[in-house]
């Protein structure tokens, strides 16, 4: 797994912003799951791609910037940095901190178990994410 250092810019602002979305959601007792959909509604993907959403500048990402965010999060993924799971086709995308982002909370060798089992069922955050051209 590549080093943060070593990614490009882009998506190191992205897994960047993740950590500190992620991070927050530990410190507030929740856990580290966002909502691809929740993250951009309302959302500006400017600064290198985004990849953490929010903002609250109240305007829809444009295709371009859509595009370029789903880019980083794929990115993201590749790299191990990120997990994400779809259910469904055209659905929601979940994401969830990756091996290589560091233990964010602690994790049970049961809990990996069931979200792998569960990824080989067709959901859960050990689902693979496939993009449609």
């Amino acid at each position: 797994l590549p080093r943060v250092e070593e990614l490009p810019a882009a998506t190191r602002a992205a897994v960047e912003a993740m950590r500190a979305r992620f991070s927050a959601m530990v410190s507030s007792g929740r856990p580290p799951r966002l909502s691809l959909d929740a993250a951009t509604a309302g959302a500006s993907a400017t600064g290198g791609g985004g990849g953490g959403g929010g903002g609250g500048s109240g305007r829809q990402l444009s295709r371009l910037d859509a595009a370029r965010l789903f880019y980083q999060v794929c990115a993201c993924v590749s790299t191990g940095y990120v997990r994400a799971a779809q259910r469904a086709p055209y659905g929601d995308v979940l994401l969830a901190p990756g091996r290589a982002m560091g233990n964010l909370e602690e994790r049970g060798e049961e809990e990996e178990k069931e979200e792998e089992e569960e990824g080989r069922r067709g959901g859960g955050f050990g689902a693979v994410v496939s993009a449609r051209a």
